[in-house]
């Protein structure tokens, strides 16, 4: 534990039991149904890039309790394989209960997000259909303490939006 390596092994006990303690309240508001599935995309410039179990998606995979989408786990965690890019015609195919887009805040970002929403393919995901789709900047997607902490903070509220 890093908390040893730097003589703050107390400190980092604190900070786990806090955190978990911060997980199973943060799990309670979102009232994540057993099975229910997600998807992260992350969208960099014209390209959608679908993220397997690393970062943001460990967060809300492994510490959230939402599912993996079927071809997220088949085609990306199960070839332990952190991300790839896929055309526009496959997101359906990789699209879970919910959709989690990281995107950068800046206007071409903006555009090709826009665009993006007003295709027939982005309209057929029974998630967007269903008004589940969340939008996140990219800051979101690192799994260092302050970031995964912080997220607990914000995502019920991001959820409600």
């Amino acid at each position: 534990m890093l908390g040893d390596i730097v003589g703050k092994q107390q400190e980092a006990e604190e900070w786990i039991a806090s955190y978990e303690a911060k997980v199973k309240e943060v799990v309670a508001k979102l009232n994540v149904q057993t099975g229910e599935s997600a998807s992260v995309f992350l969208l960099l410039g014209k390209d959608f890039y679908v993220m397997g179990d690393k970062s943001f998606a460990a967060t809300l995979y492994h510490t959230l309790g939402y599912t993996p989408a079927p071809e997220i786990q088949k085609n990306l965690i199960d070839a332990n394989e952190r991300f790839a890019n896929i055309s526009n015609e496959l997101l359906p195919d990789f699209a879970g209960d919910w959709l989690f887009v990281l995107t950068d805040e800046d206007d071409a970002a903006r555009a090709a997000s826009e665009s993006y929403a007003q295709s027939a393919i982005w309209k057929s995901i029974p998630a967007v259909k269903n008004g589940q789709v969340i939008y996140m900047p990219t800051k979101w997607n690192f799994s260092d303490p302050i970031t995964m902490e912080r997220l607990l903070d914000q995502l019920p509220a991001i959820r409600k939006k």
